[in-house]
């Protein structure tokens, strides 16, 4: 299975989405920090963040329905920020909440491990299909084990 994921070199993106799949067996994992059309031919999987930098949803629709892949989002928090969080000015300046809420629309998979979250996406997906992974962060035993790491 071919997978890319977006990454910038962020904390939450290395433990959300890096670290899951390079543990995943039988992936092939492709890592950008810029999505290019590319990148895209036989990919399996599309995997972001929020949303893909850089990318209108446009765009990534149009190039899912060429070749085929499927998009799945992590949200690690809520997209709407109240005005006094510190983000809120750049979130605003760049419709930032208005461009994740469209990839959350154009998803084939959301992924959510906030309690609480799941009824917040299913809401801004318009009843579209929702699964989320809070029952893996809830149960110890299907988590990856960190011995099977080398440094």
């Amino acid at each position: 299975m071919r997978i890319l994921a977006q990454y910038d070199n962020s904390a939450p993106k290395y433990f959300r989405l890096l670290l899951p799949l390079h543990l995943m067996p039988g992936v092939e994992l492709g890592i950008t920090g810029r999505i290019m059309e590319e990148q895209l031919k036989g990919l399996d999987i599309l995997f972001v963040n929020r949303l893909c930098f850089g990318k209108k949803v446009e765009w990534i629709v149009e190039q899912r329905e060429k070749h085929g892949f499927k998009l799945i989002v992590d949200m690690d928090d809520h997209w709407i920020l109240d005005k006094g969080h510190i983000l809120y000015e750049g979130y605003k300046e760049r419709n930032v909440s208005d461009n994740i809420a469209e990839y959350l629309k154009v998803a084939d998979e959301v992924q959510a491990w906030i309690e609480g979250q799941g009824a917040k996406i299913k809401a801004a997906r318009h009843d579209r299909i929702y699964r989320a992974c809070l029952d893996m962060a809830r149960d110890e035993s299907s988590r990856p084990s960190w011995r099977h790491l080398t440094m």
